[in-house]
């Protein structure tokens, strides 16, 4: 069985496929009135050095359907 979060809570990973600065540093998931959303979060740094997380919290992505390859056509 999966992990399915309670409600207000969820969980968070390291990007290990990130590539560069625009990619969130820590990706997952949090359970919100009920729905399933996807949570990014990227690591900055203020004027005077103090750490922090920002946040984007969405819907989940589609996963996106691998196309055939041409050879797989004929």
């Amino acid at each position: 069985m999966a992990y399915e979060p309670k409600e207000g809570q969820g969980n968070l990973f390291r990007n290990r496929d990130r590539k560069s600065d625009a990619q969130p540093a820590m990706r997952g998931t949090v359970m919100v009135d009920g729905t399933l959303r996807e949570i990014a979060a990227w690591s900055h740094e203020d004027k005077n050095g103090q750490k922090y997380l920002s946040l984007k919290v969405s819907l989940p992505r589609e996963k996106a359907e691998k196309k055939p390859a041409q050879s797989d056509l004929w």
